[in-house]
């Protein structure tokens, strides 16, 4: 290993100049071949455990909180690692036709304020762990067949929520026809949010201090510093497909706000920014493919980031597994991490470079099958 070291550090030393100019004639500047490709992720996945429902979105913004949405409302831990007995049942959502009663997004600014989405409605907490009762739930009208998929927010006074339709067009023309919802008071009832149309469909969102990003299921990211002036300040810079296509852009993080990063479907590799409103880079690392996709992802700092799939796999046993992805050097070089018994999704949150919570779910393999959730803590 220190002999490969050496001779990486060599050929940097005798054709770095031309190997960049390389790079950057391919628009692959990002790819630096001289950086860290030995660097080792130090995060280590626990043993995992069960929880009372599967687990569809999570948001750990300290050591001593998480919340996990699930199929039966929130679950809220102040003792992550604990075990079951200190994942306490929440709030629920209210239940609607299509996803009863399913916390599809939580997002946490602080550990002082959450916000999570249900299919049609927003629950928020100045005291997340403080019960049920201190939980405000809101219910929004959104059209038919439309549900809420993703949540959040850059502060307590600016939450961004994204709807799509359950309505998708065949083979291969790219959706239309999502929602944005924005509140700078996001307890204030389903009067303090503003929804707005937007051309594309959602697939996520996700915010810092200094912008908010949608990512879509046509190979756009949409920007803006200013969510709360409306769609026009939503910028579009297409990623990648063909335009006016499908594809399907999922798990987007971001370390800092010149630092994002977003694995991408297949064989296409990962896209990485600097800047994500001038456009992205495509990066080609040894990674194993995600089953069914890319769900979620965290950056704790640019020295972590983790990502999960959708699906789980099964050994040649039966015995199902979930798959995690860590990368030290913002997607150059990846490292997959497997979990026992997590056989549908798998979500993850960082609130650290020493602290990751993933959990998911599954079916024990019995007549009707039975939905489990669980949950796994990553330490350095």
């Amino acid at each position: 290993m220190l002999a490969l070291a050496l001779l990486v550090v060599y050929l940097c030393l005798i054709m770095g100049r031309s190997v960049l100019r390389g790079l950057v004639a391919a628009g692959l500047a990002a790819l630096l071949l001289c950086g860290s490709a030995l660097a080792a992720v130090p995060i280590r996945w626990g043993k995992p455990f069960a929880v009372a429902a599967p687990v569809f979105s999570l948001a750990c913004p300290s050591r001593g909180l998480c919340l996990a949405g699930t199929t039966a409302g929130l679950l809220v831990s102040t003792d992550p690692p604990g075990g079951a007995s200190a994942w306490l049942q929440g709030p629920s959502a209210p239940a609607d036709g299509i996803f009863g009663a399913t916390v599809n997004a939580v997002a946490c600014p602080s550990a002082s304020f959450c916000v999570a989405a249900g299919p049609d409605s927003i629950l928020s907490s100045s005291d997340p762990a403080g019960g049920v009762t201190a939980w405000s739930i809101n219910r929004l009208s959104l059209p038919a067949g439309h549900y809420l998929t993703s949540v959040a927010c850059q502060s307590r006074r600016l939450c961004v929520a994204v709807a799509r339709s359950v309505r998708l067009p065949g083979c291969c023309r790219a959706p239309t026809g999502g929602l944005v919802y924005v509140s700078s008071d996001p307890s204030g009832g389903p009067g303090a949010w503003r929804a707005e149309p937007l051309h594309d469909m959602p697939a996520s969102v996700s915010c810092l201090a200094s912008y908010c990003l949608l990512s879509t299921l046509d190979g756009d990211v949409l920007i803006s510093a200013d969510p709360g002036r409306g769609v026009r300040s939503w910028r579009r810079v297409h990623v990648i497909g063909r335009p006016g296509y499908s594809f399907t852009l999922g798990a987007l993080a971001c370390a800092t706000p010149r630092a994002c990063v977003m694995p991408l479907p297949g064989p296409y590799g990962v896209a990485f920014s600097r800047d994500p409103a001038a456009g992205w880079h495509a990066l080609f690392p040894a990674i194993v493919r995600a089953n069914g996709g890319w769900l979620s992802g965290s950056c704790a700092t640019a020295g972590l980031c983790v990502f999960s799939t959708l699906f789980g796999l099964r050994r040649a046993g039966g015995a199902a597994y979930g798959e995690l992805f860590t990368t030290d050097d913002l997607g150059r070089v990846w490292q997959r991490h497997t979990v026992a018994g997590l056989g549908l999704s798998l979500v993850v949150s960082c609130a650290s470079p020493a602290f990751c919570v993933a959990a998911g779910g599954g079916y024990h393999g019995n007549a009707p099958p039975v939905p489990f959730g669980q949950v796994v803590v990553g330490t350095a």
